[in-house]
C-alpha cells in the first residue's frame, strides 16, 4: 500500500543510481494488464493499490 493517494502511480524509468522505483518496471514487463485502485476516507489506511494479471498457460 503505497500512503500518496493525490498521485498516481507513474511508469518510468530509474537513474542509474537510484535505490527503489523499480517496482512498475517489473510489473509492468511481468503481467499482461496492471492498474491501481485508491483507498480513501472511510476506509483507512489512505492509500493506494496496485493490482496486476497474469495469463495463466500458453496456446503453442
Amino acid at each position: 500500500m503505497d500512503r500518496a493517494p493525490s498521485r498516481p502511480p507513474v511508469l518510468g524509468p530509474p537513474d542509474d543510481d537510484d535505490e527503489s522505483g523499480r517496482g512498475l518496471l517489473l510489473i509492468e514487463a511481468l503481467s499482461d494488464r496492471w492498474g491501481y485502485d485508491l483507498c480513501g476516507p472511510g476506509r483507512p489506511p489512505w492509500g493506494r493499490q496496485v493490482w496486476s494479471e497474469l495469463l495463466v498457460g500458453a496456446d503453442e
